[in-house]
């Protein structure tokens, strides 16, 4: 049996014991224990019977009744609650203890070789795409997304973009069903939102993937293409951020990185870095471009899009705040 906290100990002691036996208990833990041990419920999926008699020994008791699997979940959670509390002020402490939970969910997904996901979603349907995908880091999921058939793209995408917020034991469910595919798949076993999701992953993939699915998603919801677009962020975008973020934008820069996105761009970015670099620096930039010769539009792209990972970087830090339009506000 895995190490356990005292947190998981004391949550499945009180599921193995059972709802009536477990709600009164309830009542004399602090209220941070108690925002612990809901918490730890709601996390829980089935609880084999040797951990229950393990944890049962430790507390100097004899597992009688409750030798099959019990079940944790959210609704044991709320159940707990309310025969200890009352339906009213249940409702109120287990939104306490969940509020503070992000679902783990999708873990090896994160350690799995983007190939293997991508064989993963290979027919599935649209909607399980786009749950997968959004749980994704960004980089590896605009592959995948790329790498789909044109109509599904802009469906996937969308899908995305709309994703509401999934009940945990859906999601854990749908957890489970990816991990024993992966299984399958892997030989070493160890290997505001939706919109916001849908645009992150939109600004790894290749300009033209980008381009044909917003032209898609304008077709089909204006609206919501909308609403992604004013989240992404392109090279040509450079241009909206102050002197002061284009600095620290520049020092994590290359010059040869530099020096191949530059190559080709419209006059205002190149102004625009020109002007927040040092003479010297400038033409240094100057004569590196000048001797690049001919280059290939995807590396282009391919720097441009490392040189936006910079600044998507620095602004999740807080360190520059890009500025997305009238309705995003700065205070100066």
């Amino acid at each position: 049996m895995e190490k356990l906290s005292k947190v998981r100990k004391a949550a499945i002691l009180m599921v193995t014991l059972g709802l009536d036996e477990a709600a009164p208990l309830l009542q004399y833990l602090t209220s941070h224990e108690l925002e612990a041990v809901i918490r730890e419920i709601s996390q829980m999926g089935p609880i084999d019977p040797a951990t229950q008699r393990a944890v049962w020994e430790e507390f100097q008791s004899i597992l009688a009744h409750h030798q099959g699997v019990v079940d944790g979940g959210v609704d044991t959670a709320r159940q707990l609650l309310d025969r200890a509390f009352g339906p009213d002020q249940a409702e109120a402490l287990f939104r306490q203890a969940v509020s503070r939970f992000r679902p783990r969910a999708f873990e090896r997904l994160r350690r799995a070789d983007v190939s293997q996901i991508a064989a993963l979603v290979k027919g599935e349907h649209p909607q399980i795409i786009a749950i997968i995908l959004a749980h994704m880091p960004a980089a590896g999921a605009a592959e995948i997304l790329g790498g789909l058939p044109d109509p599904l793209q802009a469906d996937v995408a969308r899908r995305i973009a709309t994703l509401s917020r999934l009940h945990p034991d859906m999601l854990e469910q749908l957890e489970e069903i990816v991990s024993e595919r992966l299984s399958e798949l892997m030989q070493d076993d160890g290997g505001q939102s939706g919109i916001a999701t849908a645009a992150s992953i939109l600004n790894h993939v290749e300009r033209t993937v980008e381009q044909q699915i917003l032209s898609e998603l304008e077709a089909e919801d204006p609206a919501l293409a909308e609403q992604i677009k004013t989240r992404l962020f392109g090279f040509d975008h450079l241009v909206l951020l102050d002197d002061r973020a284009i600095q620290k934008v520049l020092r994590q820069v290359d010059t040869k990185l530099l020096a191949l996105a530059l190559k080709g761009v419209d006059a205002p970015v190149r102004d625009k870095i020109m002007h927040n670099l040092s003479q010297r620096a400038a033409e240094l930039l100057t004569e590196e471009i000048s001797v690049l010769g001919p280059v290939r539009v995807r590396d282009v792209e391919k720097a441009q899009r490392a040189i936006v990972q910079i600044v998507r970087d620095l602004e999740e830090r807080g360190e520059i705040v890009i500025w997305r339009g009238e309705a995003d506000e700065l205070v100066w």
